[in-house]
């Protein structure tokens, strides 16, 4: 009876095991098919604010909030391993939300009162371009 209760709860213990790594597998696929397609970053421009949305959250900035933005071609460090990076790392040495395709040598930097965002899109021009929509919308 014993031994059918180890066996009972090994079992118990495992299932949650085998979802989250189904999860994790659905989850990484998802990402790799919005970076294949060159979606995994969206911008949505409204009047007053940008919304950035990755494959794992999102980031609404009030233009008027921005008390900077920065273009580079070069970061300290290397954030990942994957083509494809949305959470947080570190920039100058202050925690900050990425939103980047890991293979493009192009970044925007947005820093507000509270956070710093690190922004690029799929190719190094729209990232340019990306870049002068976000100083055009912060000047109106």
């Amino acid at each position: 009876m014993a031994k059918d209760h180890r066996l009972l709860t090994a079992l118990l213990l495992n299932i949650p095991m085998v979802f989250l790594f189904i999860a994790v597998l659905i989850a990484g696929h998802y990402q790799n098919e919005k970076v294949k397609n060159q979606s995994a970053n969206t911008f949505t421009w409204k009047q007053e604010a940008i919304t950035i949305r990755g494959t794992v959250s999102s980031d609404t900035i009030m233009y008027d909030a921005i008390r900077d933005v920065i273009y580079t071609e070069k970061l300290e460090g290397k954030h990942t391993n994957t083509n494809y990076y949305n959470g947080i790392s570190t920039y100058q040495g202050q925690n900050a939300i990425y939103y980047v395709y890991t293979d493009v040598q192009a970044y925007i930097v947005i820093k507000t009162d509270g956070d710093i965002y690190v922004v690029n899109a799929y190719s190094k021009e729209e990232t340019v371009n990306l870049y002068q929509k976000i100083q055009e919308q912060r000047n109106q």
